[in-house]
């Protein structure tokens, strides 16, 4: 059904299987999660090189789509080293920020991969410039790229950094909530909410707390980690009032998660298995 869709002459048609097709990446985990990123580029690749320089909407729409999606969710090793070298021209060495560089639609995407796979000394230059600039474009998908970090190092200096209000709080919070959310950051990043709570639930504006931090567990697909999630609100209830109906949401969205990873996780990993190229 994915191969179809992905093969769908209308955009809209093509790009709505994505969703569908990143929940599988979630959903599953270790070498089930790598054998079915696999079989997703060999679903999309070709959709995405059919589109050559095509410059009609529909076409730029799907390229942008298909791009983040192959390069951020299926690990395109070749869609990557592209983006990459984008990333180094629209960010220098000197850290200036050429806007020509890289369309603006797929700019944070092209950032993210610099950070992801250029270390610390792109990460290094991207937090100096989104810090100083005056850019508010640049400024908001630089700070998108930095919270979207992988190596463990540089994490750990990004929470740091979150902690100390190096950054706006709005953008702080939408760093710490994508690396809850991420498989390589999730688990380090609950341990260091967790050991800083008062101080990171204190980053949150008082109005909007009962929403934002019983949702900070919504990366977790386990019943032991809902435990954890609903032990940690209720613990520091105090600071978090009226987050009753939000923990509940957050709650079931994390037992549904596990439960249809206990039903169908082994059936989806057999499938994406047995369809991805040898």
């Amino acid at each position: 059904g994915l191969a179809a869709l992905a093969a769908h002459p209308a955009w809209d048609v093509a790009t709505a299987t994505l969703g569908a097709s990143r929940a599988v990446v979630e959903l599953l985990e270790g070498a089930d999660r790598e054998r079915a990123k696999v079989a997703l580029r060999a679903i999309y690749r070709p959709r995405y090189e059919a589109l050559g320089e095509a410059t009609d909407e529909s076409s730029v729409l799907l390229r942008v789509a298909l791009t983040r999606f192959l390069a951020l969710d299926a690990d395109d090793p070749d869609v990557r080293a592209e983006l990459g070298a984008l990333a180094d021209r629209a960010l220098d060495a000197s850290g200036r920020f050429d806007r020509s560089a890289a369309p603006g639609d797929l700019l944070e995407t092209v950032l993210t991969v610099g950070v992801q796979d250029q270390g610390a000394e792109f990460f290094d230059r991207l937090e100096a410039a989104s810090i100083a600039a005056e850019d508010p474009y640049f400024k908001d998908v630089a700070f998108g790229a930095l919270g979207q970090v992988e190596d463990p190092e540089l994490a750990a200096r990004l929470r740091a950094a979150i902690l100390e209000r190096r950054f706006p709080l709005t953008e702080s919070m939408g760093m710490l909530v994508g690396q809850l959310r991420a498989d390589a950051t999730r688990d380090s990043t609950w341990d260091w909410v967790n050991a800083n709570a008062d101080a990171v639930i204190a980053l949150v504006p008082e109005f909007f707390r009962s929403q934002v931090v019983p949702r900070f567990g919504l990366g977790f697909c386990s019943a032991e980690r809902a435990t954890e999630v609903e032990t940690f609100v209720v613990s520091h209830a105090s600071l978090v009032p009226g987050y009753e109906r939000s923990l509940s949401q957050a709650l079931e969205a994390i037992s549904l998660c596990a439960a249809l990873r206990m039903e169908k996780g082994a059936e989806l990993a057999a499938v994406f298995a047995a369809t991805a190229p040898r």
